[in-house]
């Protein structure tokens, strides 16, 4: 009986070693993952025109819905990472150190993605000002052009067409 007892308490024990090992490579993973998403969400290239910020804008709403869908992996590591804790696994320190280290890394990773969209649409707003800034200055040329000219009309008719112009100015 105490031999059977042994066998099933050590059984019980590598099951739980298991879950712990487990636990931790998940939660790597995810680390792993959530590493190489902060490189792009952290990027300080908002594009230098407006054609290259529409870019990132449309390639940042698809990382935006990678992230999104990636959710599921990290909601399940954290929710396994609880059930130990709740259970109140052997090496629950352990456990709650990798669940607060992927719970903040996660946060940080929502967090830089949002501020990059912010930034890019930011800079959408500054290039679509710029462009009609430019649009503005050369209408702006052309028309000073007009006004600028020296010489005179010779006939009547030439002379009402160019005040039919100025008058359109």
């Amino acid at each position: 009986v105490a031999v059977t007892q042994a066998c099933s308490d050590r059984t019980l024990a590598l099951d739980e070693s298991e879950k712990l090992h487990k636990l931790l490579r998940d939660v790597d993973d995810e680390e792993s993952w959530i590493r190489d998403k902060l490189r792009v969400a952290s990027s300080s290239d908002f594009g230098r025109d407006l054609t290259s910020v529409q870019s990132l804008v449309k390639k940042h709403a698809a990382f935006g819905d990678e992230i999104e869908a990636h959710a599921v992996f990290v909601t399940k590591v954290l929710a396994d990472a609880q059930s130990l804790i709740d259970r109140n696994h052997y090496d629950k320190e352990t456990v709650v150190s990798a669940h607060e280290s992927l719970s903040k890394a996660w946060s940080e990773l929502q967090a830089q993605a949002a501020l990059r969209k912010q930034h890019l649409q930011e800079e959408i707003q500054a290039q679509e000002f710029i462009a009609r800034v430019s649009d503005e200055q050369a209408w702006i040329s052309e028309k000073r052009g007009l006004l600028q000219q020296t010489t005179m009309p010779d006939t009547l008719s030439s002379a009402e067409a160019l005040t039919r112009k100025h008058n359109v100015l």
